[in-house]
């Protein structure tokens, strides 16, 4: 029951519309950030968490990367929607100095066992992970509608049953 209700979670969020701007307005906001395989080796995001009101300014890894659209700013997650500010490689570019100490954080995190992986091979493991999720979620055996009991009589189903 537990993998059914997460398989179709899953299934869920690949599927859903793509955020709106209220959705993205509300979203989690990480700057600096770089696609990465976690030890596990499922895609997620490493970046600067920013003004979160929980956690504040700091370095975080993404739960399981779902989906991605750079061009609009957004990702989805297992833990819900994320919106992108500059890449690490575009803040790099545009001021590198100013970005040592990420530079460090993100050293930090490979040494963790966190890999980063080019945008090719990111969008290469989520297709791959949407289309086995897809095929599962096509496959698995939806709950038969219970029929027969030795306490229901022949023909009848459960929600035929009168009261008493």
């Amino acid at each position: 029951m537990i993998a059914e209700t997460h398989l179709g979670r899953i299934h869920a969020l690949l599927c859903a519309e793509p955020p709106c701007p209220n959705d993205l307005a509300d979203a989690t906001f990480l700057e600096a950030w770089q696609p990465c395989l976690s030890a596990q080796g499922f895609p997620a995001l490493w970046g600067v968490l920013m003004d979160h009101p929980r956690l504040g300014r700091r370095p975080v890894l993404t739960p399981r990367l779902l989906l991605i659209d750079r061009c609009d700013g957004w990702a989805r997650s297992l833990q819900g929607l994320i919106r992108l500010g500059l890449s690490f490689a575009r803040q790099r570019a545009l001021a590198p100095p100013q970005l040592h100490g990420i530079a460090r954080q993100i050293r930090m995190i490979e040494t963790a066992g966190y890999v980063s992986i080019d945008p090719k091979m990111l969008e290469s493991l989520l297709s791959d992970f949407a289309r086995a999720v897809r095929l599962m979620h096509a496959c698995w055996p939806r709950p038969a509608r219970w029929t027969e009991s030795p306490w229901i009589g022949a023909g009848q189903s459960i929600d035929d049953r009168s009261p008493g």
